[in-house]
């Protein structure tokens, strides 16, 4: 028995490197479907934060339209009081009727 380990002994070894190197490899292989996965996730989120980045520029643009034509509206509305209150002080004066 003893002749038979000292005659295979090589061959065992080399199974249990090759054994070792298959899982080695396989772990590596993982580690980096990891990484790849990680990468795509990350540039994934970059590209959201750019767009979310580009979406708020265009609501604070939005908001300052919509805030000038407020401020627009108010100068027509008073000016338009302003006309009605010409009109009551004609019809007052007997101008109009």
């Amino acid at each position: 028995m003893i002749e038979l380990l000292v005659k295979f002994w090589p061959f065992f070894v080399g199974l249990l490197g090759a054994a070792f190197g298959v899982f080695k490899h396989q772990q590596a292989n993982t580690a980096k479907a990891e990484y790849q996965a990680a990468e795509a996730k990350a540039d994934q989120m970059a590209a959201q934060a750019t767009s979310a980045r580009s979406d708020a520029i265009a609501a604070k643009t939005a908001l300052a339209r919509v805030q000038g034509a407020a401020s627009d509206r108010a100068e027509v509305d008073a000016g338009v009081a302003r006309t009605e209150d010409l009109d009551k002080a004609l019809k007052d004066e007997g101008f109009t009727s």
